[in-house]
């Protein structure tokens, strides 16, 4: 079962890992098929710390990851 993981989250976990460095690194992983990006559908759901952490892939907002292998 996949689980997703708000990106804020997973920076804090990160700590002082550079954002650009993660940015990168998510973005190679969704490119080869190994995680997913997501956004969160709700806009009720985001949280101001989901502002600070999202990631824009294709000119599309993202604050979700999942693993799917």
């Amino acid at each position: 079962m996949n689980e997703f993981v708000r990106l804020a989250q997973l920076r804090a976990q990160l700590g002082d890992a550079p954002a650009d460095a993660v940015d990168a690194a998510l973005r190679q992983m969704q490119r080869q098929g190994g995680a997913v990006l997501y956004p969160i559908d709700d806009p009720q759901r985001i949280r101001p710390e989901d502002d600070a952490a999202a990631l824009q892939v294709s000119g599309e907002r993202r604050d979700l990851f999942c693993i799917t292998r």
